[in-house]
């Protein structure tokens, strides 16, 4: 009996949280990006974005390899 009503009261629990988060109803276009969300650009501009990112890279690395360094002395 105690069995029984721990069962129920974790089912009882876990349909309270699908209804808090909303899991009622899982419809894809809730949780799945639609076809225009794709940002375009031209390319010597994606390529320009691209050169700053890997210059930036380059700085973090830099500074977590300094920081690093002193980890193990």
């Amino acid at each position: 009996m105690a069995a029984d009503l721990g069962q129920r009261l974790v089912q009882q629990k876990v349909a309270q949280a699908k209804r808090s988060w909303g899991l009622g109803s899982l419809s894809p276009s809730r949780w799945v990006g639609q076809a225009d969300d794709a940002e375009h650009r031209d390319l010597p501009r994606l390529i320009a974005e691209l050169v700053k990112l890997d210059a930036l890279a380059s700085e973090v690395n830099k500074a977590l390899y300094q920081l690093l360094s002193g980890v193990g002395k």
